[in-house]
């Protein structure tokens, strides 16, 4: 069983260290949300009224203001706001966002890629008697 269990927690290591290595993505997982800076006095200045993103070459949708959620990477007079990844496949992806108001919406933020991947789940789980190991 430990062995079982070595050989697990050594193989998810390695797919994560392995192929975080060749990439110049950020790593992310389906359940993880995307988080991006806005300066507050910029929200009331510029009337915003949403914010929306672009995934891949996909079109522009609507993630009105998100929930704010500040953490120590948020600069000084600014907040950050955190929305959910939405469905997509396993690979490399990149998100654009841009600011909206009622007379229309601002210029494209640099894009950020990231690649999905799904860890796997192990399979086989079994009882090993001292004749199997």
């Amino acid at each position: 069983m430990k062995r079982l269990l070595l050989t697990i927690i050594t193989s998810f290591i390695w797919i994560i260290f392995s192929s975080v290595n060749g990439w110049s993505q950020t790593p992310a997982l389906q359940d993880q949300s995307l988080g991006f800076n806005y300066v507050i006095a910029d929200i009331t200045a510029n009337s915003i009224l949403r914010f929306e993103q672009k995934i891949d070459t996909g079109n522009y949708v609507s993630i009105n203001i998100p929930p704010v959620a500040n953490d120590a990477l948020t600069p000084a007079g600014s907040n950050t706001y955190k929305t959910p990844l939405p469905a997509l496949t396993v690979g490399i992806h990149s998100v654009t966002l841009r600011a909206c108001a009622s007379i229309g919406c601002s210029a494209d933020s640099a894009s950020f890629s990231f690649k999905l991947l799904v860890i796997a789940t192990p399979t086989g789980i079994r009882i090993i008697g001292l004749d199997n190991e």
